[in-house]
């Protein structure tokens, strides 16, 4: 394939993901291993993970989150998503998404839905399966493009039921009330249907917010 005809191929589905563009989806666009190969040896990719790659002008911001996001989301195309994902930004990386806290992740935290099947193996994404609720996730503003991210009420009560530092958490959590990011009822609520079995967690939540009131 033509250079400029291999860039025109990726250019819409790059342009939806900020930039960035996966190798399996480069190949359902039609390039070949050589296409791509020529393209970073031109410049007009970078190589920014295995199977991953970030087109000449992109931005770089956020590049971790948005490389933990699309190696789970490396099959589909944009278009075939319709808005839903089987991967959200979680925990730390919510938590510093949303900036809540000091810390700072070491590597990014993903949730992946139970429902997703096999996960593709990987040593520098922190990688989490639980259920999401609609209500506890949602497509937020990163860099140059959307990201699904658990919400700040979700993001507490994963911190808090992760063994988190607890003046982290609580920092974390008056942060967010001070901001407007949630407010004490949609964080009981997320911890009432993270793990509905037990009441251990909706107590510590509790706790929280006494602490935080």
């Amino acid at each position: 394939m033509h250079r400029s005809e291999a860039l025109e191929a990726l250019l819409e589905a790059a342009s939806e993901q900020g930039g960035y563009v996966t190798a399996s989806q480069a190949t359902r666009l039609g390039l070949a291993r050589d296409d791509i190969a020529r393209l970073v040896d031109f410049g007009d990719l970078q190589r920014v993970r295995r199977g991953l790659f970030r087109m000449r002008h992109a931005q770089a911001q956020h590049e971790d989150d948005i490389a933990a996001w699309l190696h789970f989301e490396r099959d589909r195309l944009p278009w075939e998503r319709r808005g839903a994902t089987n991967v959200v930004l979680s925990h730390e990386s919510a938590a510093a998404l949303h900036r809540l806290g000091t810390i700072i992740p070491q590597h990014p935290t993903v949730t992946v839905l139970p429902r997703s099947g096999r996960s593709p193996h990987v040593t520098d994404i922190v990688v989490r399966r639980a259920p999401l609720r609609d209500e506890d996730w949602a497509w937020s503003d990163v860099g140059p493009l959307k990201l699904p991210v658990t919400t700040p009420a979700r993001t507490i009560v994963d911190l808090l039921l992760d063994k988190q530092e607890p003046s982290y958490v609580l920092r974390a959590t008056n942060e967010a009330l001070a901001e407007r990011l949630t407010t004490p009822a949609e964080i009981m609520d997320a911890a009432r249907h993270r793990k509905s079995r037990t009441g251990a967690l909706q107590a510590r939540t509790a706790s929280l917010l006494e602490l935080a009131a």
